[in-house]
């Protein structure tokens, strides 16, 4: 099995065949949790860790992590509440993701929108 990146997203491979069309989708529908994706792929979390720090360079759980902040960023931008984005993504409280964004992004998610470049 390996992991790489086409069309703009990340796909499992096995023995001539994908296992997975989108990984980004699977870490969203499993709440991010690594345990969730092994249990879909059926495989362990040290098979998957190893799979992506050959594939991907980062763990399942960093990968993951980033991830999720990617989406949060889309979702702010498509005018998404803070609080409404911290549900879907499964922070047990909206300071958790907050803390988080700020953690990722450099910037707490007001000043985020605050002071991003609009878009023509």
């Amino acid at each position: 099995m390996r992991i790489s990146r086409a069309d703009d997203r990340w796909r499992l491979l096995g023995f001539e065949k994908v296992v997975h069309e989108c990984l980004e989708r699977l870490a969203f529908q499993q709440g991010y949790r690594v345990c969730g994706v092994c249990e879909v792929l059926g495989v362990s979390e040290t098979h998957l860790r190893s799979l992506f720090l050959r594939d991907v360079g980062l763990a399942p759980k960093d990968w993951m992590r980033w991830e999720r902040m990617v989406v949060a960023r889309r979702m702010l931008l498509w005018g998404a509440d803070v609080m409404v984005v911290a549900e879907r993504l499964g922070f047990s409280h909206p300071n958790s993701f907050r803390r988080e964004f700020r953690e990722v992004h450099g910037v707490p998610p007001h000043l985020f929108l605050e002071t991003r470049i609009p878009e023509f």
